[in-house]
C-alpha cells in the first residue's frame, strides 16, 4: 500500500523534472539564438563601454519612378487648356465661384440650382472630352512630326489649320482651327499691343467646319507690368465682360469683374454681376 502511494507521489514528479529539463534547455538554446542577433549581448558588462547611436539616420531610398506629367502636359498646351477653361467657367476665381453650384439653397431655388448644377456638370464633361481629344492631337502632332514617314501629312495639317498673314508693317494676322475643340481663332498682332482674338465656335459634336453656333470677341491690353484688362462679348449669347487683375504682391492679386446682358434671350442666365475678389497663389 505504501509502494502504491510512493508510485503516485513519485511519477508525477518524475514526469515534472523531465518537462521542466526539456523547457530548460530550449530556454537555453532560444538565449543563444537570440544572443547572435544585432543588439542582444551576453555579457552586460561589455555593454557599459559600448559606444551606442541612439538615432540611426535613414535616406529616402531612390525611386525609379518618372513623372510624366511634364511631358504629357507641356507649357504650350498647359496655357491653352487654362486659357479655354476660364473663357469657359469665368474670366476670374471670384466669377467661377459664384457661378459655382451651392449646397445649400432656400425650397424656391432648389430647382433651379439642381437644373443649373446638371447644366455645370455638363459643362465640366465637355470640357474633360476636349481635352482629352486635344490631348491626343497633340501628341499625334509631335509623332508626325518626327516621324519621316508621316511629316508630310503633318505639314499639310499644319498649313490648313495656322495661316500667317503680314498686312503692312506692325500688323499681323493669324488663323488657328482646334480640330479637337472644332473651333477657329482670328488674332491680329498690331502695334498698339492690343490682344486681339475672334473665335467661332461650331458644334462640338461634328468633326470639321459647320455651322457658326456662337461667335466670341476678347480683347486684352496689359496697362502696366501688374495691371491688365479685358473685355469679352458673345454675340450670339448677347453676354458682354469686362475684367481688370492688379497684382498687389508677389503671391497676392485683385480683381474686379462686371457683367451684363445685352439680350433679353440667350444660352446664359439673364444677370448683371459686380463681383471684387481676391486670389492667393503661393
Amino acid at each position: 500500500m505504501n509502494k502504491i502511494a510512493l508510485f503516485y507521489i513519485l511519477g508525477p514528479l518524475k514526469w515534472t523534472f523531465f518537462i521542466s529539463l526539456l523547457t530548460s534547455s530550449y530556454a537555453m538554446a532560444l538565449v543563444q539564438d537570440i544572443a547572435t542577433h544585432s543588439g542582444y549581448i551576453q555579457d552586460i558588462e561589455a555593454e557599459k563601454h559600448e559606444l551606442v547611436e541612439e538615432v540611426i539616420p535613414v535616406f529616402k531610398p531612390e525611386s525609379n519612378f518618372k513623372d510624366l506629367r511634364p511631358m504629357i502636359f507641356q507649357t504650350k498646351l498647359s496655357k491653352e487648356f487654362k486659357r479655354k477653361y476660364i473663357e469657359v467657367f469665368g474670366l476670374t476665381e471670384a466669377e467661377q465661384n459664384f457661378l459655382f453650384p451651392k449646397q445649400i439653397s432656400s425650397n424656391e431655388t432648389a430647382a433651379e440650382n439642381f437644373i443649373f448644377e446638371q447644366e455645370r456638370n455638363e459643362q465640366q464633361r465637355d470640357f474633360g472630352e476636349y481635352m482629352v481629344k486635344r490631348l491626343v492631337e497633340f501628341h499625334a502632332d509631335n509623332f508626325a512630326k518626327s516621324n519621316e514617314k508621316l511629316r508630310t501629312v503633318y505639314e499639310i495639317k499644319e498649313a490648313i489649320s495656322n495661316v500667317n498673314v503680314k498686312v503692312k508693317s506692325g500688323y499681323e494676322f493669324k488663323f488657328n482651327y482646334n480640330l479637337a475643340g472644332n473651333y477657329i481663332d482670328f488674332r491680329l498682332k498690331n502695334p498698339l499691343k492690343i490682344d486681339t482674338k475672334l473665335s467661332l465656335q461650331m458644334d462640338k459634336d461634328n468633326f470639321g467646319p459647320t455651322n457658326v453656333i456662337e461667335k466670341t470677341l476678347v480683347l486684352g491690353y496689359k496697362v502696366n507690368p501688374i495691371t491688365y484688362v479685358e473685355s469679352l462679348y458673345a454675340v450670339e449669347d448677347g453676354i458682354a465682360k469686362f475684367v481688370a487683375h492688379k497684382g498687389l504682391s508677389r503671391y497676392l492679386t485683385a480683381s474686379i469683374t462686371a457683367s451684363t446682358y445685352l439680350r433679353s434671350k440667350g444660352e446664359s442666365e439673364r444677370e448683371r454681376l459686380l463681383l471684387f475678389g481676391f486670389t492667393w497663389v503661393n
